[in-house]
C-alpha cells in the first residue's frame, strides 16, 4: 500500500511574477553567458569548427557516393536473381532452336538498351556460357549505345578467363562478383580503356540441373562519372582504392587499375606509403597530412543476406582530398563573419532570453490552470467526473487488447444529508474530504480515483478482479470510519459501495458503471434495511 499525497495548487500572482523575473533574468544571463562563451571558443578554436564543418560536408559527400552505389548494386542484385529464372533464358541450354536463341537474344538486348543511364546499371556485355566454358549468346552495348548481338560465328571460348574458372561450381541462389578490372578482348586489354566488373549467376533447370551461366559485364565507369558529379567543391579530389592500395579511380587516370600493368607497379601504396599502411591497419575515416585533409568510407557490395557470394566481398576505399590552403581561406572567412555578427547576436539573446523565460512561465501557469479545471475536483483534487469517463473509456480499450481483467468501484456516502443538518456544510465538506483522503491513501498509483457528484466517487482497478478490489474497498471503509471518528467526536460513518467488473469485448462505459452503480443501491438499501450502528446526532 502506497500513501498518495493530494496535490495542492497555489497560483496566486505574486508567486507567479516573482518566478516570471527569476526564470527571465536567469534565461537572459545564461544566454548572454553562453554567447560570451561560445564566442570565445570560436575564437580559440577557430580552426577546429571550420574543420568540423568541413568534416560533416565531406561526410555527406562521402555517403551519398556510398548509397548511390549501393543502390546501382541492389539494382543488380534484381537482374542476378531473376533473369537466370527466365524461360527464355533456361530453353537456350536446353536446345539449339535458332528461335529460341533468338528470343533470349532480343530480351537481353532490351536489358542492355534499357539501362543505358547513370541512374541503373549500364550493361557493357550480357552473356549466357554453357558449361564447357562457350557463349552462347551474347549482346555487347556499341557505339553510341547501341545494343549489338554477336552473330553465332563471334561467340568466343571464355573457359580460360578467370571469372568463369571461379564459378563452374556457383550453387542456385549463388552469384560471383569479380574485381573491378579492364576489359579484356581476345587476350589484349581493350582501349580505350574499360573499367569493367563481371558478375556470374548459375543458370539451373526445373530438375535442379545446373545448364550453364548468366554473366553480367558492368560498366563501372558510370560510377566514376556520378562521383564527379558529387564532388561539389572546387579543389576536392575523390580517389578509389582496392583491398591492396591500387587506383580503382582517381584525377589521375593514368594511374587507375595499376595491377593490370604489373611491370609499372602503378598504386596509391607505391605514392603515399606511410598513409597506405595506417589507412590498412587503422579504422579512422578522417586523417589529417600536411598537404590537407583526407575523409575515407569503405564501400563493401552486396551486403544483403538472400546472395551469397562465394568469393569473399570486395571492399573499396573511397578517399575525399581537400587541400590545405581550402582550409585556411574557410578560416578566415568565419573569423570575419564572427566579428560582424558577435555583438549584435549577444544583446539579441539577451532580449530573447528575457522573452523566452517570462513566456514558459507564463505558459507554465496557464496550462497548470486549464489542466486543473478541466480535469480535477476543486475540493477533493481527485479526477471531475468528464476526467473519469475519459480515462475508464481509455482502460476499457486498453483492456480489450490484453484481456485482463478491470473493475471498478462506485462509492456513496451515507448520512451526508444528516451531517449537513447536522453539522453545517462545513461538517460535509469534512466528510467528503474525509473520503477523498482514504481513497488517496489506500489505492494503489495505477489506481484512478476520482468525484463524479456530491457525495459519489469512482474508483477504476485495473488488472483488479472484484475479490482483490472488495479488500481495498473494505481498506478504504475503516480508514474513512477512524477519520469520521475523529471529526465528529467519535460518531462512526459508513459507505454504501458497489462493483463491476468488465465483462468483455463488447461491455461499454455505461454498462460497467450501471451495474457498480446498481450494487451500491443495492448495499444502501440493505443497510437501511439492517444498519450497522444507530446513529444518533445531535446538534
Amino acid at each position: 500500500m502506497q500513501k498518495t499525497i493530494r496535490p495542492v495548487f497555489k497560483s496566486t500572482s505574486s508567486q507567479q511574477e516573482k518566478e516570471q523575473l527569476r526564470v527571465g533574468l536567469l534565461w537572459s544571463f545564461s544566454l548572454f553567458v553562453i554567447v560570451i562563451i561560445s564566442l570565445f571558443l570560436i575564437y580559440k578554436n577557430i580552426q577546429v569548427n571550420i574543420r568540423k564543418e568541413m568534416d560533416r560536408e565531406q561526410i555527406i559527400e562521402l555517403h551519398s557516393m556510398n548509397d548511390h552505389v549501393d543502390n546501382l548494386f541492389s539494382r543488380l542484385e534484381g537482374y542476378l536473381i531473376h533473369i537466370p529464372r527466365l524461360s527464355a533464358i533456361v530453353k537456350v541450354f536446353l536446345t539449339d532452336d535458332r528461335q529460341v536463341r533468338e528470343e533470349a537474344e532480343r530480351l537481353l538486348a532490351e536489358i542492355v538498351r534499357l539501362n543505358v543511364n547513370r541512374f541503373a546499371p549500364t550493361f557493357d556485355q550480357l552473356r549466357l556460357i554453357d558449361l564447357n566454358g562457350f557463349e552462347k549468346v551474347r549482346v555487347d552495348l556499341g557505339k553510341n549505345n547501341k545494343t549489338k548481338i554477336c552473330p553465332v560465328g563471334q561467340l568466343q571460348d571464355k573457359s580460360g578467363r578467370y571469372y568463369f574458372q571461379q564459378s563452374v561450381n556457383l550453387k542456385e541462389n549463388k552469384i560471383y562478383m569479380s574485381q573491378l578490372d579492364l576489359n579484356v578482348e581476345q587476350g589484349e586489354i581493350e582501349i580505350p580503356h574499360k573499367p569493367m566488373i563481371r558478375f556470374v549467376a548459375p543458370v539451373f533447370g526445373s530438375d535442379g540441373k545446373r545448364l550453364g551461366f548468366f554473366v553480367i559485364n558492368y560498366l563501372v565507369q558510370q560510377v566514376f562519372d556520378y562521383f564527379d558529379d558529387m564532388n561539389k567543391h572546387e579543389g576536392d579530389q575523390w580517389t578509389l582504392l582496392n583491398e591492396d592500395g591500387y587506383y580503382l579511380g582517381s584525377s589521375d587516370p593514368g594511374k587507375d587499375l595499376g595491377f593490370m600493368y604489373p611491370d609499372k607497379q602503378m598504386g596509391f601504396f607505391a605514392d603515399y606509403p606511410d598513409f597506405w599502411q595506417k589507412l590498412s591497419t587503422t579504422n579512422e575515416n578522417r586523417f589529417e597530412r600536411p598537404e590537407g585533409i583526407y575523409y575515407r568510407t569503405q564501400i563493401v557490395h552486396f551486403s544483403v543476406e538472400r546472395l551469397t557470394i562465394i568469393n569473399k566481398p570486395y571492399t573499396w576505399t573511397l578517399l575525399m582530398f581537400v587541400p590545405r590552403k581550402k582550409v585556411q581561406a574557410r578560416s578566415l572567412l568565419l573569423i570575419k563573419n564572427i566579428t560582424l555578427g558577435g555583438g549584435i547576436i549577444g544583446v539579441t539573446m539577451i532580449i530573447l532570453g528575457w522573452f523566452l523565460g517570462v513566456s514558459r512561465v507564463k505558459n507554465k501557469w496557464y496550462l497548470r490552470s486549464l489542466e486543473k479545471s478541466a480535469t480535477i475536483d476543486g475540493m477533493t483534487e481527485l479526477l471531475n467526473h468528464r476526467a473519469v469517463m475519459e480515462r475508464l473509456e481509455y482502460q476499457i480499450n486498453l483492456f480489450k487488447r490484453s484481456s485482463q481483467p478491470l473493475c471498478l468501484a462506485y462509492i456513496d456516502l451515507n448520512d451526508l444529508k444528516l451531517v449537513n443538518d447536522t453539522f453545517g456544510h462545513k461538517g460535509g465538506d469534512q466528510m467528503i474530504l474525509a473520503v477523498a483522503d482514504a481513497i488517496n491513501y489506500t489505492v494503489r498509483n495505477t489506481d484512478i480515483a476520482a468525484r463524479v457528484g456530491g457525495d459519489e466517487f469512482l474508483v477504476i482497478f485495473p488488472g483488479l478482479t472484484s475479490g482483490h478490489s472488495r479488500d481495498v474497498i473494505h481498506r478504504i471503509e475503516l480508514l474513512y470510519g477512524e477519520k469520521s471518528q475523529k471529526l465528529f467526536s467519535g460518531r462512526k460513518f459508513t459507505l454504501s459501495w458497489g462493483l463491476s467488473n468488465w465483462q468483455g469485448e463488447f461491455d461499454t462505459v455505461e454498462g460497467i458503471i450501471s451495474r457498480a452503480d446498481k450494487a451500491m443501491y443495492a448495499m444502501k438499501k440493505q443497510q437501511k434495511l439492517n444498519p450497522p450502528i444507530a446513529m444518533h446526532m445531535n446538534s
